[in-house]
């Protein structure tokens, strides 16, 4: 699947776990400088390996965005299914799980 945002900017779906990885690079050692009692500093084997995993899942969509044919951006979703219980019925909903640009 192919969405053209703009004329420069197309979002393409993917299980390209090492170009996500490659671009979530960034994000990650953004946010293990800012909360490094939180995340880990990024490790591109063990990202690779936690994203093929994650992208293999039947509920997990990944999308790269391009722009002139260069990717600049990625996000990963996660549908989560929630049981009915209770209190609630059952549902599911969209958990954006990693973006960046």
């Amino acid at each position: 699947m192919i969405v053209i945002l703009n004329e420069m900017i197309t979002l393409q779906k993917t299980t390209d776990h090492q170009l996500i990885a490659q671009l979530n690079e960034e994000v990650q050692e953004l946010h293990a400088r800012l909360f490094p009692q939180v995340f880990k500093p990024y490790d591109e084997a063990s990202v690779e390996h936690a994203l093929k995993k994650m992208i293999n899942n039947l509920n997990c969509y990944a999308f790269v965005a391009f722009q002139d044919g260069t990717p600049i951006g990625y996000m990963v979703l996660l549908i989560k299914e929630q049981p009915e219980n209770a209190f609630m019925f059952a549902r599911e909903s969209l958990y954006i799980d990693q973006i960046g640009v």
